[in-house]
């Protein structure tokens, strides 16, 4: 009999239960099974340390999902996020878990209108999600009162700090009420993150879930390979690669804005469902891109590592990395970004031969979990290519079909064996796809290439005209 603990295990309601069970879940991570139970009881402050991708969004809102009282004109809780990527992605994940209560999560930050943001508070709003200064923007107009919290969630307070919100985080901590109850989340415990965590927390229980340690490892149920391949090949590797992957949601990260472009450009010439963000892509073009990766509208996603930064993706199966980041933490951040949640994932390196020093010292920061692996051969391809086939003919559906290929398919059954009939038929198909997709894909490639020759010598004339001009 299973020692492993089940969600029903830790206390939670049957409404619960169901909203897990709709997600997906099967069993509670490691920092839900100590967290869960000890919110449901309610006795204490909570410091959790963990890493991202552990499951710790739904550690904290299961249990104040639960044990929240409404109000009719003030919030009840309260998650203090540094980024307004997070932000949205936690309060997505409190939705998903929310199940069919009639709790209203609202996000708040910055870089955004703020006047619709306060219509929305005013109509009642029962989970608040934000970042720090938009917060306190907020709370000084009046427009946001914190008086009636009874939780308060500071998550990734280590990340905060750093972007230097202690202050911030103080002064919102100082108009909550003394009887809420806090949980304190964080990578790291400096001794910054120790001395909020005794001035504006009571009883404190810390749960350990080695999250710095955490941090420099990626999870073990991610798969980590590398691939070595000369310099020019990588975008024909990178090809080969969602070939044999065809089902797979993926990130591919790339170093620079100018290689994410090009890199989006190869895989709209090749059919893929793709789309791109990096640092010039306008917040909210980005914003519209993360939401149809997340409904799945778009199959792969190109980024550079800042665009990416923070991106939660329940359904992630593949990351790829067009070439290995600077540092060790960039690495396992990428890889990061699959396998959440308790999930499996699989993690693709591609690097040149002069690369492969770096990955003695990844192995070593990810503890020998790296292993050399090696482009798809001609019969892996022809394998994935024929699952391929096969699923998008399942998906076809017999009502659209007309009744002349039921003649067709008679005749051809007469003068060949249903194999042989078969063959010929998804030959001529496809081969005569792969003909038309060579002549009018190559016309249209050519076009985009031109079109970004194009843009990039405007944009060096205008790069030197500038120079000119200063001196």
């Amino acid at each position: 009999m299973s020692n492993t603990p089940s969600f029903k295990s830790l206390g939670l309601s049957p409404a619960s239960l169901l909203a897990i069970e709709r997600k997906g879940f099967l069993s509670p991570t490691p920092i839900q099974v100590k967290i869960i139970p000890l919110l449901l009881k309610g006795t204490s402050d909570i410091i959790g340390i963990s890493s991202t991708g552990s499951g710790k969004t739904a550690s904290f809102a299961l249990p104040i999902l639960e044990k929240m009282v409404k109000h009719p004109n003030h919030p009840r809780a309260l998650v203090v996020v540094p980024t307004r990527e997070l932000a949205k992605q936690v309060a997505l994940e409190i939705a998903s878990l929310k199940g069919d209560g009639e709790k209203e999560i609202l996000t708040l930050y910055g870089g955004t209108a703020i006047g619709p943001q306060i219509k929305k508070i005013q109509k009642g709003v029962d989970f608040v999600v934000g970042t720090p200064g938009r917060l306190i923007d907020l709370i000084e107009r009046g427009a946001l009162s914190l008086t009636h919290l009874q939780y308060v969630v500071l998550d990734e307070a280590d990340e905060m700090l750093k972007m230097g919100f202690l202050e911030d985080i103080e002064k919102i901590l100082r108009v909550v009420p003394k009887e809420r109850k806090t949980l304190l989340i964080s990578a790291t415990m400096p001794p910054a993150i120790q001395s909020l965590s005794k001035a504006y927390m009571n009883k404190r229980i810390i749960v350990d879930m080695g999250g710095e340690k955490a941090k420099e490892l990626p999870p073990p149920n991610i798969e980590q390979s590398y691939i070595v391949v000369k310099s020019p090949d990588r975008s024909r590797a990178l090809l080969n690669l969602l070939s044999q992957h065809f089902n797979a949601y993926t990130i591919i990260f790339c170093k620079t804005k100018r290689l994410v472009e090009n890199t989006l450009e190869i895989l709209l010439g090749e059919g893929y469902r793709a789309a791109a963000i990096h640092g010039d892509v306008p917040q909210m073009r980005r914003e519209r891109v993360l939401k149809s990766f997340r409904e799945q509208k778009i199959q792969v996603l190109v980024a550079t590592d800042v665009a990416a930064r923070g991106i939660d993706i329940a359904h992630l199966d593949l990351v790829i990395n067009h070439s290995l980041p600077q540092d060790d933490d960039t690495y396992v951040h990428r890889i990061g970004r699959t396998g959440r949640a308790g999930r499996l994932g699989k993690a693709i390196s591609l690097i040149t031969r002069s690369e492969k020093k770096r990955i003695k010292y990844l192995d070593q920061a990810t503890k020998g979990r790296l292993f050399e692996d090696f482009l798809p051969n001609k019969k892996e391809l022809e394998r994935a290519e024929a699952h391929r086939m096969m699923e998008s003919i399942e998906k076809l559906s017999p009502e659209g079909m007309e009744k002349k290929y039921e003649a067709v398919a008679h005749l051809l059954l007469k003068k060949f064996s249903p194999i042989d009939a078969v063959t010929r038929l998804l030959f001529r198909q496809f081969e005569k796809k792969k003909k038309m997709d060579l002549f009018s894909g190559s016309e249209e490639k050519e076009k985009n290439r031109e079109k970004n020759r194009k843009k990039n010598k405007k944009k060096d004339r205008k790069r030197d005209f500038r120079k000119n001009h200063r001196r």
